[in-house]
């Protein structure tokens, strides 16, 4: 794997300029201490300062320059690592954009969480060909979103939900956070507004493939407030037979309410053998290894690349298969 992200980034570099759109994994704190630690020079940074001040600010925390210097600071590593749900700006414009230059003769892709659809209308406009399925869980969502694109056969809209299982399960609703309807009973708790408890009919996304007549995915997008992984485990056929060459997931706090963590997807997708990376406004950033520093539970997404579809997503080759 080492190698294949290696190979790819210097690809690029030859084709795409100085800012590279797959971007070489980012060390871990504790590798850059240790290799200072190696180098003979920043014992004194790595182990002392830091103590230092770490100290001073926990004995004056309740400081109002403190606090404040607190709250700058997470309002700054949020923007650092890309926590922004808008679709323009965060990089999945982006990205999508890429995708569907792509396949220009169809384009396969699943919209899993659709909400109001504003993913699936990007989708339709990059590309004449699409055929895209959503899915949304809440009924009413579902009927909004039916007729939104009734006059539209390139989209199937499926008022069901996808999971590692098929059966029925119970869904929580809050009117004042709409986007944020879920299988996880702890979304309540993230929105501090109690939400109203729902059924919803659940599937595989292999039963679902197999039942629709579907071979290849060209792109899955998933926004399932804490579920993800486990629509991903309903899709272990495709995976295993190479169907699906990309794939967003929504990842964050409900990531670990609903008992899990970033490894658990990394781990599934990798082993299959794919590049994962999480997304940013102008790149994706690739893992190379995990370690646990990558599971920070803030807002993000990350994503899942074929390594053969990886090179014309790079060049913007179309043809890709």
């Amino acid at each position: 794997m080492t190698e294949q992200i290696s190979r790819l980034t210097d690809q690029q570099k030859r084709n795409g300029g100085p800012a590279p759109w797959l971007a070489k994994p980012r060390p871990s704190m504790l590798a850059m201490s240790r290799a200072a630690a190696r180098r003979g020079r920043g014992e004194g940074v790595v182990e002392i300062a830091p103590g230092r001040i770490a100290r001073f600010v926990a004995r004056h925390r309740s400081h109002a320059a403190l606090r404040f210097a607190a709250l700058v600071a997470r309002v700054y590593l949020s923007a650092f690592e890309n926590d922004d749900w808008d679709i323009r700006h965060n990089g999945e414009e982006l990205l999508l954009t890429r995708a569907t230059r792509l396949w220009q003769e169809r384009f396969v892709a699943l919209d899993i969480g659709s909400f109001a659809g504003e993913w699936t209308h990007l989708a339709l406009q990059n590309n004449q060909h699409a055929e895209i399925h959503c899915f949304e869980i809440v009924g009413h969502l579902g009927e909004k979103l039916t007729a939104t694109f009734a006059d539209d056969p390139r989209v199937t809209v499926n008022r069901t939900g996808l999971w590692s299982h098929n059966g029925e399960l119970s869904g929580y609703f809050s009117s004042k956070f709409p986007s944020m309807s879920s299988f996880v009973p702890a979304v309540q708790d993230v929105t501090g507004h109690p939400g109203k408890e729902f059924r919803s009919a659940v599937e595989t996304g292999d039963a679902y493939c197999a039942r629709r007549g579907i071979d290849h995915i060209n792109f899955m997008k998933i926004d399932v407030e804490g579920a993800e992984f486990e629509v991903l485990r309903g899709f272990t056929h495709c995976f295993s037979r190479e169907m699906v060459d990309i794939v967003q997931f929504e990842y964050g706090p409900l990531t670990l309410a609903a008992g899990h963590r970033l490894r658990d997807q990394a781990d599934f997708l990798s082993g299959h053998g794919m590049l994962v990376g999480k997304l940013y406004p102008t790149h994706v950033q690739l893992i190379e290894n995990y370690y646990p520093g990558l599971d920070d539970f803030r807002w993000s997404n990350y994503v899942a690349i074929r390594p053969e579809v990886a090179t014309p997503l790079i060049t913007g080759r179309e043809g890709a298969r």
